[in-house]
């Protein structure tokens, strides 16, 4: 179990940043831990359906619980428990500067062991002239992709699988609020080019509702709402 905990602990000790004297109530801690699992567990439709080791998530977790002494911590231990089940229902109402970001503005797709681009989010993307569908993904921030994939910081599902290491994948394109996105992709005319997705440009909608007219047609459009819970 030493080696399970490793990348856990690893992480928590060393994102105290400014906040190391934010100290975090063990006790507290333990409560909420019982009452998420709880939650999981009495409420979560999906439970049965997830490839998880759900004793895993309740074993591994508690153990690491003493090592959390700040709120930052606090927060990622969360994050990461949820992350557990690839599921981006599944998130908190608050974010720390190491959180990963909920949305991305493409999607991934695996097929034989490799990550192409199959979809580009074009109606949230100002001036996105690139073609880069069906480009493949070689690697994030300079090390190969799936090895990224594999560092993931999740203790109790199967990396393996294919609808969890999919997953993964549009997670880290998604990134972390305090990380560089640069991706190296290679074309569908095998030429490679590095992408920095935190240059591309999001269209900023207040309205959850948008109405414009083109060639004479009125187009309602719906907006993103992700992470909005007014």
């Amino acid at each position: 179990m030493k080696n399970l905990l490793t990348p856990l602990l690893l992480f928590l000790c060393s994102v105290n940043f400014a906040q190391t004297n934010n100290n975090v109530d063990t006790y507290k801690l333990n409560q909420d831990f019982g009452k998420i699992i709880q939650d999981l567990s009495d409420n979560y439709i999906y439970l049965e359906d997830k490839k998880t080791d759900f004793d895993c998530v309740k074993k591994n977790y508690s153990n690491v619980i003493f090592r959390v002494k700040t709120n930052q911590e606090r927060v990622l231990f969360f994050e990461y428990l949820l992350n557990e089940f690839y599921d981006n229902n599944l998130i908190l109402n608050t974010t720390t500067k190491s959180s990963f970001r909920l949305k991305s503005p493409f999607y991934v797709k695996l097929k034989d062991g490799k990550f192409y681009i199959e979809n580009i989010w074009y109606s949230q993307i100002k001036d996105f002239g690139k073609n880069i569908i069906g480009a493949q993904v070689l690697n994030f921030n300079s090390k190969e992709f799936n090895e990224v994939i594999d560092n993931f910081p999740t203790q109790c599902v199967n990396k393996k699988l294919p609808e969890v290491r999919e997953w993964i994948a549009n997670k880290i394109i998604s990134g972390r609020l305090n990380e560089s996105r640069i991706l190296t992709l290679k074309l569908a005319d095998d030429r490679k080019i590095s992408l920095n997705v935190d240059k591309i440009k999001i269209k900023e909608n207040k309205k959850l509702l948008s109405v414009y007219k083109t060639n004479g047609i009125a187009v309602i459009k719906i907006n993103n709402s992700l992470g909005n819970n007014n």
